[in-house]
């Protein structure tokens, strides 16, 4: 279980993140691998990164003679659930656009793509025993029956829920956009639980942003 110092410290280096407008995917990357709160805080148990650098590799296809390399896979245990779970950047705008106000709408190409990406991973993963049986080995578990999408993207205060929601229900796979801004009320949400107020009137956010 995570401590309450170690959801303080996602907190405020995400926050600080977001505050300063980063917007570099590996900036992203290295702060999910060092925070492995922020999965528990999106359902998952534990992750794996399966990037490029990362020692865990999934099998090579051998029918496209290509390596799929999610950023992370992670596991829920008692749901037998797999989640691929890919980073883009925050600061990317709406996800959406229509032809006309009051038409449907449907997602821009960017977001179509790297939602068409993680899908990818997830049929591989899926249609492949090696790479089923290598996920397993990876975290030590028996099985796992269904797989879940999970694409960290965009802010939520440039997006409609709904809207978003509703284009999402017609994928094949289970599929979830997560914006940043709900990662961050998600860890505030989760430091509450421990009975830790988040407050910054006191002067304590800012202290431990100094000290961080």
């Amino acid at each position: 279980m995570n401590t309450p110092s170690e959801i303080w410290k996602a907190i405020v280096q995400l926050y600080l993140l977001l505050y300063k407008g980063e917007n570099k995917e590996s900036t992203y990357q290295n702060y999910f691998e060092n925070n492995d709160v922020v999965f528990k805080v999106l359902g998952m148990d534990r992750a794996i990164s399966y990037e490029k650098s990362s020692e865990y590799k999934l099998p090579k296809d051998k029918e496209r003679n290509y390596s799929y390399e999610p950023d992370f896979i992670g596991i829920n245990e008692s749901e037998g659930v797999v989640n691929i779970v890919d980073l883009k950047t925050p600061f990317v705008g709406s996800l959406t656009r229509s032809k006309y106000k009051g038409a449907r709408v449907f997602f821009k190409q960017s977001a179509n793509e790297y939602i068409g990406q993680a899908t990818r991973y997830t049929k591989f993963i899926r249609g492949e025993r090696e790479a089923r049986e290598r996920i397993k080995e990876h975290f030590g578990i028996n099985n796992f029956s269904s797989y879940k999408i999970k694409l960290i993207y965009g802010l939520r205060c440039d997006n409609e829920d709904s809207e978003v929601e509703e284009i999402l229900s017609d994928s094949g796979i289970s599929t979830e956009i997560i914006f940043y801004d709900d990662v961050l009320d998600k860890l505030a949400d989760a430091y509450k639980l421990c009975g830790r107020p988040v407050d910054t009137n006191d002067g304590w956010f800012f202290q431990q942003v100094f000290l961080l």
